[in-house]
């Protein structure tokens, strides 16, 4: 018994070493526009901030009086974190919102949303003063039914081939009843990165981008 133990630790380590291939997107938020006329530039002003980290992974940040919020693309959807900068409370407007790729006009769905609904009228989102809310957003027309397995999936996101390939996100923000309507312009590249899995210690381990 102790043999076999052992010898599912060498292969388990040895495929930990292993070399393999990552895909991934990065993308940066190029400017953002607010109902159209006031205009916010990554060129020429503090209110954006476009982070890279390891791997690929970014971090897309926005800030102005009203609103922070911070975006991160994965492969089949946007991770985001909005924060109420204002002494009010504010709604997210699902049923405006959009998602622009592959030159398309989308419809998003994110969390909590049943996935045969997807398409289907949406309720607001709340977000206390003060407070900050987390969730994804995705192409309701990129989830799809699969006929043979019977389960949910998610398309890629973009083409897995170009470079600076254009996203808008459209995120309709409710102040007192006003809809305020964000409209977020990322530049985006799909990436296929050589990595392999370092040993840190007895029980911890990380990826490690290979050249």
């Amino acid at each position: 018994m102790k043999k076999i133990v052992c010898l599912i630790c060498i292969v388990f380590s040895v495929n930990l070493m292993a070399e393999t291939h990552k895909e991934y997107y990065t993308m940066t938020l190029q400017n953002v526009t607010i109902d159209g006329t006031q205009d916010y530039s990554s060129d020429n002003c503090s209110n954006i901030i476009n982070r890279e980290y390891t791997l690929g992974l970014n971090e897309n940040v926005f800030k102005d009086s009203l609103i922070s919020i911070s975006f991160k693309l994965h492969l089949t959807h946007i991770d985001f974190t909005l924060a109420c900068n204002i002494n009010k409370n504010i709604k997210i407007d699902w049923n405006n919102a959009l998602i622009v790729v592959n030159r398309s006009n989308h419809q998003v769905i994110h969390s909590g949303i049943v996935y045969k609904d997807r398409f289907e009228e949406q309720s607001p989102t709340t977000i206390l003063r003060g407070m900050e809310y987390s969730d994804f957003i995705a192409p309701a027309d990129y989830v799809n039914l699969h006929d043979s397995w019977g389960w949910w999936f998610r398309k890629l996101f973009l083409k897995a081939d170009g470079d600076n390939q254009p996203i808008y996100v459209m995120l309709p923000i409710i102040i007192d009843g006003k809809s305020t309507e964000y409209v977020f312009n990322f530049l985006a590249n799909y990436h296929v990165g050589k990595i392999k899995v370092d040993i840190i210690d007895s029980w911890r381990a990380e990826y490690v981008t290979l050249k």
